[in-house]
């Protein structure tokens, strides 16, 4: 992940190299952007103010600065080395929310990392073939000791509730990909 490093004006970036069988062919984009707008407004409709300034309680997800790479860049990413499908990305994007519920505040600074570990741990639910630490960790541009730190907490913040209701899925499934239910979903945060 590339970061803006203010003392000396410069970007600093991790590169990491992943093997190109690892890559997914098709991606699913008009979902991909749906849940980036649902991310983003989620952070931009947070009651807390200034969420562009460290002026908040830092946690372990959040970045020391804003990430050169934008959210969705970063999904593409994931969900084209990890070779999610859709469902997957709807699971995670549950978690985010039940996180959400339990008074996390979801900021710029932290909402890569919140993603890259919510897609992990709904794969690693939901889908026979994972892939190993070490390639998720790379995936995600954090250390291995970083991404196990990460998948911890994440689950503590959720109270390890990853089991999702059908109901539940259905829902969320039918409201994302539901154009007019979407764009209802898109004012209603806009109102907020």
């Amino acid at each position: 992940m590339s970061e803006y490093d203010e003392s000396n004006n410069s970007y600093s970036s991790t590169t990491i190299s992943i093997p190109e069988k690892l890559s997914r062919n098709y991606i699913n984009e008009k979902l991909l952007k749906k849940i980036c707008i649902l991310l983003e407004a989620l952070i931009d409709l947070n009651p807390v103010k200034n969420l562009k300034k460290k002026t908040i309680n830092k946690t372990i997800f959040d970045l020391k600065r804003l990430p050169l790479i934008s959210l969705y860049d970063y999904l593409y990413r994931i969900i084209k080395y990890t070779r999610i499908n859709d469902n997957t990305l709807i699971n995670a994007l549950i978690y985010i929310d039940r996180i959400h519920k339990n008074k996390f505040i979801i900021t710029y600074y932290n909402i890569h990392k919140l993603i890259f570990i919510a897609i992990v741990l709904a794969s690693k639910f939901v889908e026979d073939n994972c892939l190993n630490r070490k390639l998720y960790s790379r995936i995600g541009g954090i250390t291995n000791k970083e991404f196990e730190i990460l998948e911890i907490k994440f689950c503590l913040y959720i109270n390890y509730r990853l089991y999702i209701k059908k109901d539940i899925f259905d829902k969320y499934y039918l409201n994302i990909n539901n154009d007019y239910v979407f764009n209802g979903i898109k004012e209603e945060l806009k109102r907020r």
